[in-house]
């Protein structure tokens, strides 16, 4: 089993006195359950050295340095809660309509995807009573042999056997409450300010287009990557609080979001509907999983905003990824297929549109498989399975000496009912079209202390780039201002000013369909 991750929280330097106020609160709590029995350790954190973050805003006066001092606070998580055998593992608060708020407890030693089953785990579940009625709160407890099961408060005694398991549930609270204490103080308001109160309730629906608006002027900044960067009040979700939905008269950048905002913030809520209630839960990324329960929650609470923020990246991403499927797909309606199978003919002017690598496994290991895709200019789509990279460039246009190696049907990804032609090449040799401008015999070593004489043939392309070419004999209809299409290696570079001679893969003179000087 692996443990879950290391907690540590950055904590401003003024709330660290409160916070080990109410440790030693939750510690007096642990002391009475281990009193009456209960299994559960004290609370132990490691206080790191205190650091200076400095912050510069732009004002009306200039810019302005503010300086703040934080702490690094690591939860040295306790022993999930055992009590005769038992393990309490997780909680889940069912919400009507959305699906199970899934609370692990801190420290919960668990394999990796070992609770995904619960994601969907339906309130009327109860491994004991198999009874079908509505729960607010179900529990995940595991048994001595590592077994793990859904129960619900009432039946948690007689399937357990414990003479008092709201002992369990009890140890269990204290732990999800400390992991919510040290998050709260993090926050400024921690004890004191604006949440004092309370935490901020917004709804997503007012919550979003802020949110938009603060990517389209301030672009987007994750609150993880503004952690990082010592700038977290700089986060979209953080800005998109203080500079929209609470901006001040006294605010220099308040957001005011257009129609457009508006549009995107709509677009993003119907999106996330759609996908999530098209998807099953057990195909979801957890990101996926945690965007879909703080989506149909409706609130944009301060604590889940970064995620519900996210969303409109989410959105965008997808929005593009469409865009570019349905401009494939309008693009290669008209493919045709491409020569004849096993002829080798010169392809030109194709326009790189994807370049992706994946591992196979076969008879003689691990291989890396290198795959492109073309269209040319007459909208014919083309695909490559190469054994090495070609170092090629999604959106570069290039020129193949290749061999067809089928015909074949496809669907567009985007839009399964378009259908089209695609033709298939292998032993493909990047080829570009040049001029022969000089040709000569040179003396070449070809092994130690023997030498031969060999034809030099010096290529241009209409750009000025130089290409050499050598052999044995002499080709025929090679003369000097003749066009001929030149396959070359595509980790070998054009000759530079000092001349250097390459090895060429193969020259074809033009027309295309003549022979194969170098076959």
């Amino acid at each position: 089993m692996t443990e879950n991750a290391r907690q540590v929280f950055k904590v401003p330097a003024e709330n660290l006195d409160r916070l080990q106020s109410q440790i030693e609160v939750v510690n007096k709590r642990v002391e009475r359950i281990r009193r009456r029995g209960g299994d559960v350790s004290p609370v132990e954190i490691k206080v790191g050295e205190m650091y200076t973050v400095k912050k510069t805003e732009d004002t009306s006066a200039g810019q302005k340095v503010t300086e703040r001092v934080y702490v690094d606070v690591e939860l040295l998580s306790p022993r999930p809660p055992k009590l005769d055998g038992w393990e309490f593992v997780a909680a889940l608060t069912h919400v009507e309509g959305v699906g199970p708020l899934l609370r692990v407890v801190p420290g919960a030693k668990l394999e990796d995807g070992e609770l995904k089953r619960y994601r969907e785990a339906s309130p009327e579940n109860c491994d004991h009573c198999r009874a079908k009625r509505k729960r607010t709160d179900t529990f995940v407890v595991r048994d001595a042999q590592g077994n793990l099961s859904q129960v619900g408060r009432q039946c948690l005694q007689a399937f357990t056997g414990l003479a008092n398991p709201e002992r369990l549930c009890a140890q269990a609270e204290i732990m999800f409450s400390l992991s919510e204490l040290l998050s709260d103080s993090e926050d400024d308001e921690f004890g004191g300010g604006f949440g004092a109160g309370g935490a901020r309730y917004v709804t997503i629906e007012r919550y979003l287009p802020f949110v938009a608006c603060s990517i389209r002027e301030d672009g987007w900044l994750s609150r993880t990557s503004a952690a990082e960067q010592g700038r977290r009040s700089a986060s979209t979700c953080d800005l998109a609080f203080d500079n929209g939905v609470y901006a001040t008269r006294e605010n220099t950048h308040p957001y005011v979001p257009t129609e457009k905002d508006f549009a995107v913030a709509a677009a993003t809520i119907e999106h996330c509907e759609q996908y999530f209630a098209e998807r099953d839960v057990d195909g979801l990324s957890d990101y996926e999983n945690s965007l879909r329960v703080a989506m149909a929650s409706g609130i944009a609470h301060p604590k889940f905003a970064g995620l519900v923020a996210s969303a409109v990246v989410f959105y965008r991403r997808e929005m593009e990824r469409r865009a570019k499927n349905e401009s494939w797909a309008k693009m290669v309606a008209s493919s045709r297929y491409q020569g004849q199978v096993k002829e080798r003919l010169v392809f030109e002017n194709l326009k790189v549109l994807a370049a992706r690598t994946w591992e196979r496994e076969g008879d003689y290991g691990v291989s890396t498989v290198y795959f492109y895709s073309f269209v040319d200019e007459s909208s014919n789509a083309y695909a490559y399975f190469a054994s090495r990279d070609m170092n090629l460039e999604v959106g570069q246009v290039v020129s193949f000496n290749a061999t067809v190696k089928k015909h074949e049907e496809r669907s567009s990804k985007f839009d399964p009912s378009v259908r089209y032609q695609q033709t298939v090449l292998t032993r493909c040799s990047l080829v570009v079209r040049a001029k022969l401008v000089s040709e000569g015999t040179v003396d070449v070593e070809v092994k130690p202390a023997v030498v031969e004489k060999m034809r030099e043939y010096h290529f241009e392309t209409s750009d000025g780039r130089r290409w050499v070419c050598r052999s044995k004999s002499r080709k025929k209809g090679l003369v000097v201002g003749v066009q001929a299409v030149v396959s070359y290696c595509d980790d070998v570079l054009p000759l530079g000013s000092g001349e250097r001679p390459v090895s060429l893969v193969s020259v074809e003179t033009t027309p295309k369909g003549q022979q194969n000087l170098f076959s």
